[in-house]
């Protein structure tokens, strides 16, 4: 899905704190905190207790293939949606349509999504959502355009933003 103009679209995801813990239900995130995030990356992203961030914008793959994999590791909770999925408002992000889904209370763990067909230089719709409902929280997120390459994290070429849209997605 190409979605505007290249050039409008900033560097970095949007992130936006919640002060609450989202228990698997996007419908929980109605009030933003205040608090916002630009970032590159999300490695190791901390996550306050009873906390979650939702970060929203675009990704842009440098490679065409049918093998993108994306990959969350959280304590908490967290989902990941690229593509036609992550269109949706904040609200009504689904996960039962996400890419990852790493959902539920658990100590650390990594869920990987299947093979994603992505075409280099489309602008596609992404979303990600961490949440912590107690102790210690994060939140990292990664791909690999093929199971033979390594995962990465650095966004730097790859998230891109709405400057003009209060969560870095939707105008």
């Amino acid at each position: 899905m190409i979605v505007g103009n290249r050039q409008r679209l900033f560097s970095q995801l949007r992130g936006r704190r919640f002060n609450t813990y989202f228990a698997d239900n996007m419908g929980n995130l109605t009030t933003p905190s205040g608090d916002v995030d630009l970032v590159s990356q999300l490695n190791n992203y901390n996550i306050g207790n009873t906390d979650t961030w939702l970060f929203r914008g675009y990704f842009i793959p440098n490679t065409t293939t049918t093998t993108w994999q994306f990959r969350t590791t959280s304590d908490d909770a967290s989902y990941l949606w690229i593509g036609t999925n992550a269109n949706q408002t904040d609200t009504n992000l689904d996960p039962d349509n996400a890419v990852v889904d790493n959902g539920g209370v658990h100590s650390t763990r990594t869920v990987t999504s299947g093979n994603l067909s992505l075409t280099s230089g489309v602008i596609y719709p992404f979303a990600a959502v961490g949440g912590n409902n107690t102790g210690p929280g994060f939140l990292t997120v990664e791909w690999r355009p093929n199971t033979a390459t390594a995962w990465s994290g650095n966004g730097g070429t790859f998230y891109f933003r709405n400057p003009k849209a209060a969560n870095g997605y939707n105008p």
